[in-house]
């Protein structure tokens, strides 16, 4: 926040930062159930049987942002302010 709020580069931008660990769903429930000392009670589900219903409500565009992963680029903060993540 402080590189941000000084750097001369910053000014008018949005950034995105992350420490470069990108997680999936099925990563994130599993440490959010650790954390929380409770079993995740994941399943699997064969991609094709998500595909139907989403295909028949036509909201196929939603399907990635469920079953993706959870990438945040911080590229562009790396190379307008140098910024690189400590951890």
């Amino acid at each position: 926040l402080v590189l941000c709020a000084s750097h001369p580069a910053a000014k008018g931008n949005n950034f995105f930062i992350t420490d470069n660990n990108d997680l999936s769903i099925e990563g994130l429930i599993q440490g959010l159930a650790e954390g929380m000392g409770k079993p995740a009670n994941l399943f699997y589900l064969p991609e094709i049987l998500l595909k139907i219903p989403f295909k028949l409500f036509r909201k196929s565009d939603y399907l990635g942002k469920i079953i993706g992963s959870l990438q945040v680029d911080s590229r562009d903060i790396q190379e307008t302010l140098g910024w690189k993540p400590l951890v």
